[in-house]
């Protein structure tokens, strides 16, 4: 018999993503299984937890009640595995994939004070443009600016990464700013290779139609560095533009769009307790690291 957690947990995993689909991809279970135990749980209330709208799913009042105890449950079993966590030691290996740029700027300087507290764990950090597969086990945790669409993998969204143009001051003063909405004619950009991840093909294939392809590089560092040089415009994340030296953002209209970064694992992976603690660990120093990620967000938000 389903324990009542259980139950909540998939509650829970409907009511923040809003399909069966992602649901059972967040729980890494079936998309049938999702909707028999949220009709189970129905049935056992006697109410209905969710309105549905064009395969949305919304929790109803009565939904939305039960969606505030069943958070304040998780806290308290949160606590509770920590608790229990805490009085075991951490001891072995895991290995984590992210996009160089977010290992040199944010996960690798944090690893001093992971060490710190927890001296047995071993953590390898792989700055990796290609998408590593969770589902046969290349990686234990990844961090990417897409979701996830493996099944048995279990995603949260950690962090949104402001993108923007920038240049090399000598560059501008040679070909000045960029008619984006013309293709950005007699302009020089800097893109990235195929092979890392999505990129930004889309908008530059709108918005830089007209320009020339300067050069290619596999990771948003050695664009940063092309472009200081002096080579051409690069489409970088704010904390990668604003933070390297020779470098000038172009307000622009449209703007570059942002990403969404998610981190996922599979969910047997999940389990065990030094993958937890570096998935949670991490995940910390995304959120720390907001401001940095999307400084136009953080103002608004002020």
């Amino acid at each position: 018999m389903p324990r009542p957690w259980d139950d909540l947990r998939f509650l829970l995993a409907l009511a923040r993503e809003g399909t069966l689909t992602a649901a059972a991809t967040a729980l890494g279970v079936s998309q049938p299984t999702v909707g028999r135990r949220i009709a189970a749980l129905e049935h056992r209330l006697g109410t209905p937890l969710f309105e549905r709208s064009d395969s949305r799913y919304r929790p109803s009042e009565t939904g939305q009640v039960l969606v505030m105890h069943a958070e304040r449950i998780e806290e308290v079993m949160r606590s509770a595995e920590q608790a229990s966590a805490d009085k075991r030691p951490v001891r072995g290996a895991v290995r984590v994939t992210a996009s160089e740029w977010l290992c040199i700027a944010v996960l690798g300087p944090a690893l001093a004070r992971l060490g710190e507290a927890y001296p047995e764990l071993t953590v390898e950090l792989v700055a990796e443009a290609r998408w590593l597969n969770l589902a046969r086990g290349e990686s234990d945790i990844a961090v990417r600016a897409a979701r996830f669409d493996q099944r048995g993998v279990v995603q949260r969204r950690v962090a949104v990464a402001e993108l923007a143009l920038y240049a090399a001051p000598s560059y501008l003063a040679k070909r000045g700013v960029p008619d984006l909405r013309a293709g950005s004619p007699g302009h020089r950009f800097l893109t990235l290779t195929d092979d890392a991840g999505l990129g930004d093909a889309a908008w530059l294939r709108v918005h830089a139609s007209g320009a020339q392809v300067a050069a290619r590089a596999n990771g948003r560092i050695l664009l940063a560095a092309l472009a200081a040089g002096g080579d051409g415009l690069a489409c970088l994340p704010r904390l990668v533009g604003d933070e390297t030296r020779g470098l000038k953002r172009i307000p622009v209209s449209p703007a570059p769009p942002g990403r969404e970064l998610w981190m996922g694992m599979r969910g047997d992976r999940r389990a065990l307790p030094r993958v937890r603690v570096v998935a949670d660990f991490f995940a910390d120093e995304l959120h720390r690291a907001a401001s940095r990620l999307a400084p136009d967000a953080s103002q608004r938000s002020v």
